[in-house]
């Protein structure tokens, strides 16, 4: 994936999925860095994805202030991974 995102870095799904292959290499920083680029870049399809794995990165690293307002952003905005963001935050309140 490294190879190919230095020729294509503005190529969202190649973020993406580097991102979550990353994120299973508990490579968290470097997924942190994909999954922001894809949120920054405001205009595209792998947004909402790329939010809710961007809380896997800060559940995973235990920054739950952060994770917190990812999750809480999915909600508002009414992602798709909504019913989930409110199970996970059900969960860290227990």
């Amino acid at each position: 994936f490294e190879k190919v995102l230095d020729k294509g870095k503005s190529n969202m799904a190649l973020n993406l999925y580097s991102g979550i292959a990353y994120l299973e290499e508990e490579k968290y920083q470097k997924a942190t860095s994909s999954f922001n680029d894809i949120i920054s870049d405001e205009d595209n399809l792998f947004i909402e994805q790329a939010e809710w794995y961007l809380s896997m990165c800060y559940l995973k690293t235990e920054n739950l202030d952060k994770a917190r307002l990812v999750l809480n952003k999915i909600i508002e905005e009414e992602s798709y991974y909504k019913d989930k963001a409110k199970e996970v935050l059900r969960d860290l309140k227990d």
